[in-house]
């Protein structure tokens, strides 16, 4: 079921975190939310979410970093990252494994219908 779906949200800025978080809970998401990126992969060792939607840009480590070590380039789940920066960063992100990128200040519209595409065949099939 779609609605049973978790995510976990990465992103240093607290505010810009509890607003994705909220949206995704308003949808019906199950969420869960990280600080930085070593949070996220603290996290990652126990939970095994549908999707993961993380900012770009964080001090320590970045998304892409953070895509790399969680072995979501290889494979083992979705990412959507989001950022604030410009196209060769987004490119960069398409290229090391995001299923998407997405320009901040985000349009709740647009993530919601990208977290919907990119988890719905992961749901249906059975992930």
């Amino acid at each position: 079921m779609l609605t049973a779906a978790c995510i976990l949200v990465v992103d240093d800025d607290p505010d810009s975190r509890e607003v994705v978080a909220e949206l995704l809970i308003l949808e019906g998401f199950r969420v869960e939310t990280a600080d930085d990126g070593f949070d996220a992969l603290v996290k990652l060792s126990s939970l095994r979410p549908d999707l993961m939607v993380t900012d770009l840009e964080m001090p320590g480590m970045d998304g892409i970093e953070l895509i790399r070590r969680a072995g979501i380039a290889d494979g083992a789940s979705p990412a959507i990252l989001m950022t604030a920066h410009g196209e060769e960063r987004r490119a960069e992100a398409r290229r090391r494994g995001a299923s998407a990128v997405l320009a901040k200040p985000l349009d709740p519209d647009q993530l919601v219908n990208v977290v919907r595409r990119t988890i719905t065949p992961r749901v249906e099939g059975g992930s």
